[in-house]
Formats: structure tokens, C-alpha cells, sequence
């Protein structure tokens, strides 16, 4: 413990390593920030991640061999209170599977393939207490995918619509 009482900060970097699957002895409840970009790791790959919990609030997954995010839907519920997440440069052409995380403010999802943000395109504004859905959502970064248009949805606010 700090001189505030609290947890020093635990990062995980295992970039470059060539990686196909994540070491589940490497993955543990105090960690704060894990890098694991330039593997070869897979959405089916990310399983020992939930063991991290809602303690992990940056995540870097870029240059990887992601796809599908849905087929590590377990893992976005357990990382309920990841804010940062970086998933550039992988193979995804859709961004559903992510509305679980309901603390992120910044997604980087530059050079895939995106043609449809699945769910979130739908932000939604609640007056008190916690909103669902990714309404944290303050930086989302889609440089360099196949978007022809966006339109988000804020409930409670004019709905904004935007030609790439």
C-alpha cells in the first residue's frame, strides 16, 4: 500500500510475444493496466482475462488477430470497470459485444474493418445515478475502417448523424 492507503498501480506488458493464448498464472485480481499488443491472440483467447476483474481499467489488445467480440462476451462483464481500451489493427468488422462495459470513456478502434458499430451506436444519457450501456463513452477513435456513416443515439438529447 501507497501512503494513501491504496493499491500501487500493477501493469502486465507482454507485448510482442508472439502470444496464441494468455498465461492464466500472469492474470490476477490486483492488476491495474495489462498490454498485450503485437500477439496473435484470438477472442477465444481472452477467457484468463476475467480473472483480472473489475480492478483492470486500461486494456491494450492492438495488432492482434481479434474478429469476434462477442465470442469473449464473458470477459467484457468481468472487466466491468475497464476504462481504457485499445483494439486497433486487428481483423474486427463489428464493435458488438462491448455494451457491458459500462465504465469505458476511450476506445481505440482504428485500422479494422468496421462496417457496423453494433450496439454502440445507442449512448444513453439517465439523469442520477449510473447509466447502462457505454454512456461513459467520452473518446472513440475509428480512423481507417469501412464506416460510410454514423449516427449515434444519446437519449434525452438530439440524435446526431455524421457522412464518413
Amino acid at each position: 500500500m501507497n501512503s494513501s492507503g491504496e493499491l500501487p498501480s500493477v501493469v502486465l506488458k507482454l507485448t510482442e510475444q508472439d502470444l496464441l493464448t494468455i498465461p492464466p498464472r500472469d492474470i490476477h485480481p490486483h492488476l491495474t493496466s495489462i498490454d498485450l499488443s503485437r500477439n496473435q491472440l484470438s477472442a477465444v483467447a481472452l477467457a484468463p482475462l476475467s480473472r483480472a476483474g473489475g480492478g483492470l481499467v486500461a486494456l491494450n489488445l492492438a495488432d492482434n488477430d481479434l474478429r469476434d467480440l462477442t465470442q469473449a462476451a464473458g470477459v467484457w462483464e468481468a472487466l466491468g470497470g475497464l476504462e481504457d481500451l485499445d483494439i486497433s489493427a486487428n481483423c474486427l468488422s463489428s464493435l458488438e459485444g462491448l455494451s457491458a462495459l459500462s465504465s469505458l470513456t476511450t476506445l481505440r478502434a482504428d485500422d479494422n474493418q468496421v462496417t457496423d458499430l453494433g450496439s454502440l451506436h445507442r449512448l444513453q444519457y439517465v439523469r442520477g445515478g449510473t447509466p447502462p450501456g457505454l454512456s461513459q463513452l467520452s473518446s472513440l477513435s475509428l480512423a481507417r475502417n469501412h464506416l460510410s456513416s454514423v449516427r449515434l443515439e444519446v437519449e434525452g438529447h438530439q440524435d446526431h448523424a455524421a457522412q464518413l
